[in-house]
C-alpha cells in the first residue's frame, strides 16, 4: 500500500482579510513563489512549503510604509504554521532548524 506523503504548509494566520491579501502579495514577492491561501472568514492561512518569509520592505510596499510594522503584526495574527523567527527586518516561518 502506498502511503500518501503530505505538504506540510508554514505562515502566518491573518484575522484581517484587507492586512492578509497585502501579507500574501508581499509573501509571494520575497519567496518568489505564490502562497496557497485558506480564507476562513474569520482568519486566512497563508502558506508555502518547508520555509516562509516576509520582510519589513515587502510589506510596506503592499501596505504603506510604516502602516504595519512587523513588531506589530501580532495583532493580526492569532495564529502560524511551524515555527517562528522574528527580527526587526524579515519574518521566517519554518518547519526544522532555523533556514
Amino acid at each position: 500500500m502506498a502511503t500518501e506523503q503530505r505538504t506540510r504548509y508554514v505562515g502566518p494566520i491573518i484575522s484581517d482579510s484587507r492586512v492578509a491579501a497585502a501579507v500574501a502579495r508581499a509573501i509571494a514577492t520575497d519567496n518568489g513563489q505564490v502562497p496557497v491561501l485558506e480564507d476562513r472568514g474569520a482568519y486566512v492561512r497563508i502558506g508555502l512549503p518547508t520555509t516562509c518569509r516576509l520582510t519589513q520592505a515587502s510589506l510596506d510596499d503592499e501596505l504603506g510604509d510604516g502602516e504595519l510594522s512587523l513588531s506589530a503584526i501580532e495583532t493580526v495574527m492569532p495564529s502560524f504554521a511551524g515555527r517562528i523567527k522574528m527580527t526587526d527586518d524579515e519574518i521566517v516561518w519554518y518547519l526544522k532548524e532555523t533556514p
